[in-house]
């Protein structure tokens, strides 16, 4: 997606879930890393 002319964003969020947690601390910290990987990982341009 693009907002005022050439910043790009996309959306990044956890899988939809009927918990709001994994119920794993192991678990959550790499569903975490990898939402931030995903997060700060820079949009290539289109």
């Amino acid at each position: 997606m693009s907002l005022s002319g050439s910043r790009h964003f996309r959306s990044i969020k956890r899988s939809a879930s009927a918990s709001p947690a994994t119920g794993s601390m192991k678990a959550h910290a790499l569903e975490q890393a990898a939402l931030l990987a995903l997060a700060f990982t820079r949009l290539e341009a289109a």
